[in-house]
């Protein structure tokens, strides 16, 4: 499984530190602006969209919001907000990371380590639409029985 980040160039930083996080922890991360497109993405692999004010103003803005919706649609996306900047059009009422002052992040449990929790998953049956891929009549659950 890959996850990708995708950012403004002008975050790199934010996106650098996010990416050494995420591999001191055994995934296997990559960055990406945009600038050389962007890597298809195998059904394990997820993207983690960094968006800030200067997302706003990137270069290659439009690519990085169209990878952020085509992942979503594949409900492979994980949405970080660097500050308190509107998202775009499309996906403002999605949940996302708040992930602007890092320097609160508590190294034992805290943000970063939920982020990690989202992004290395078992791949969930659960779709966009909170309806189950599965057939539900044909779950067996056993109840618990108290001895």
């Amino acid at each position: 499984m890959f996850a990708y980040i995708a950012h403004a160039e002008a975050d790199q930083s934010a996106a650098d530190e996010l990416k050494a996080f995420l591999k001191s922890r055994g995934l296997v991360v990559e960055t990406e602006t945009g600038a050389k497109g962007f890597r298809y993405l195998q059904p394990s692999d997820v993207v983690i969209a960094l968006w800030s004010q200067k997302s706003v103003f990137a270069t290659h803005r439009m690519q990085i919001e169209r990878r952020m919706l085509e992942a979503w649609e594949d409900e492979r996306l994980v949405l970080v907000k660097l500050d308190h900047s509107f998202l775009p059009v499309g996906l403002r009422d999605l949940a996302a990371i708040a992930f602007g002052d890092r320097r609160t992040l508590d190294p034992g449990g805290g943000r970063l380590h939920h982020l990690v929790g989202i992004v290395g998953r078992e791949q969930d049956p659960v779709r966009a639409d909170r309806q189950h891929g599965t057939d539900e009549r044909l779950i067996a659950e056993e109840p618990a029985r108290r001895h």
